[in-house]
Formats: C-alpha cells, sequence, structure tokens
C-alpha cells in the first residue's frame, strides 16, 4: 500500500509541486495585508509534512534488496520515494508564509540585512530540495557507469573511473563512499560538494554497494534491460489493479551476503509488492 501510494505520488510529483506555489502564492499575498492568513499557510503544510515523514519511515525501514528497472535509458536504480516532492511541497507553504511575514519589517529597515540573509538562505535550502523533487533523485547502474541524482548535483562515474581492485571505499545505512582510479573521468553538475559519496533511499546499502563492487572488477556494467522484460512487465502492470513497482533481484543472493551479481547470476524482472 505505502509502495503504490509512493509511487504515485512520484509520478505525480510537478503536478503536486506546481499545485503548491499555486495555492500558496496567493496565500501570501493575503497574508502581506492581514499577517493572520499565514496561519492558514502553516496548517497546509501539516498534511503533506507528515504524509512525506510517515512514507519515508516505512520504505527506508524496508532496506529492500532490489533495484527498480528504469527506462529511457533502460538500467537498474534505486527507488525513488514520493515523500520528496511532498517534503518540498509542505516547504514552500514554510517559505512564503516567512516571506510574507518578513516583508514589512525588510521594508522598514528593521534588521534588513539579518532578515534577508535568513529568508534567503531558506529560500535556497528550498530550491535544492526542489530540483531533486522535481527530476528524482537516487543511484542508477548503466551500462557505461554510475548515473547519481542527489538534490543540487549529478554526477556521472563511468566504470573504467572506479578503482578496480576496490570500488567502494566505505557503507552507510543510505550512502556509498566510492574509490576512484580515474577521477578526471567524472563528470558532475550542479554544486558538488563530494564528488565520491553517492545517497539514496529505500534500498539496502550492502546490495547496491556489491553491484557496483562486482561490475566494476569487471567493467561491463550491470546486464542489459531488454526490450521484452520491460514490455512483459508493462503488459503486467495493465492487468493489474494495483500499480506496484518493477524491481530487479539478483538470482545468486546468499541469505547472510550482499547477493553479488554479474558474471555466473542473472536479474530477473519481478513485481515488487507493497
Amino acid at each position: 500500500m505505502i509502495s503504490a501510494l509512493s509511487a504515485a505520488l512520484f509520478r505525480w510529483r510537478r503536478w503536486i509541486l506546481l499545485a503548491s506555489v499555486a495555492l500558496s502564492v496567493p496565500l501570501g499575498a493575503a497574508t502581506l495585508r492581514r499577517p493572520a492568513m499565514g496561519a492558514v499557510l502553516l496548517a497546509l503544510m501539516i498534511p503533506p509534512l507528515l504524509a512525506a515523514l510517515i512514507i519515508a519511515n516505512v520504505l527506508n525501514r524496508r532496506q529492500n534488496r532490489t533495484l527498480d528497472i528504469v527506462t529511457g535509458p533502460p538500467s537498474f536504480g534505486t527507488p525513488v520515494l514520493g515523500s520528496g516532492p511532498l517534503f518540498t511541497a509542505a516547504g514552500v507553504f514554510l517559505l512564503v508564509a516567512f516571506a510574507a511575514w518578513l516583508g514589512p519589517a525588510i521594508g522598514q529597515g528593521e534588521d534588513r540585512w539579518t532578515l534577508i540573509a535568513g529568508l534567503s538562505l531558506l529560500t535556497a535550502v528550498w530550491l535544492g530540495g526542489l530540483r531533486g523533487a522535481w527530476s528524482g533523485c537516487g543511484v542508477r547502474l548503466t551500462a557505461h557507469g554510475i548515473d547519481y541524482r542527489g538534490p543540487a548535483s549529478t554526477l556521472t562515474v563511468p566504470w573504467e573511473a572506479l578503482d578496480a581492485v576496490h570500488p567502494v571505499e566505505s557503507v552507510e545505512r543510505f550512502a556509498i563512499r566510492l574509490r576512484y582510479a580515474r577521477p578526471d573521468l567524472i563528470r558532475a553538475t550542479g554544486v558538488a560538494f563530494d564528488r565520491r559519496t553517492i545517497r539514496f533511499e529505500g534500498a539496502d546499502a550492502h546490495f547496491l554497494a556489491a553491484a557496483i563492487d562486482c561490475y566494476a572488477r569487471r567493467a561491463i556494467g550491470p546486464p542489459p534491460v531488454s526490450s521484452e522484460i520491460v514490455h512483459r512487465i508493462r503488459q503486467n502492470r495493465r492487468g493489474s489493479r494495483r500499480r506496484t513497482s518493477s524491481s530487479v533481484l539478483p538470482a545468486r543472493a546468499g541469505p547472510s551476503t550482499s547477493g553479488r551479481t554479474g558474471q555466473g547470476g542473472r536479474l530477473s524482472a519481478q513485481r515488487g509488492g507493497s
């Protein structure tokens, strides 16, 4: 249930974000005339915030040892949760409320620069979240390398850029730190303070690290997602009453190991549960 809701929210993420902006702007204008209207903005912030916390808590607790099948171009990726757009939608109500409350004070010159700095910082944080919520954050394993989309940056790491012996330096719950042999091959856009760490949600970190380790050691990339598999998944979705996500699972995942994939193993498509 939560997985299906999260997937639906992510599919409709841009409409959710546009609706939150369209609703908050006129309420912000009304707050300039009547400051008490700011309470309405704060009240509207609560439902998406609570929903985002529930979705993130439930899905991140599962730590599934699966990767989603991503089409266009075909690749395997970590799940993209619907909590991100909800957090960003809640943030716009808070941002507009603060802007409406602080606007008159800035105009009157009361601690003007302090207020401007605080409001600018809050706006920058929200814009960073907006970029990630609009396009989606996470990690994709393609035939060419690792594609990482963060809140404020993107990172493309060819398999040849990773250290062939120890491509993964360390593993945390929602982050993997990579080790490079050819950092000159890496391409980054946006504000990338740390080009070695990739962050994600909804997937087991040791599972993802094992897949990266296996592919990087052979510099082969993951097995391709065939058009036949994608077609079969789409047919299954159309015939199902519930829209469940499609995922891949290594065929040789041991009970206590990370389930390495690559030569000798295969990735089979399956429908993920809710």
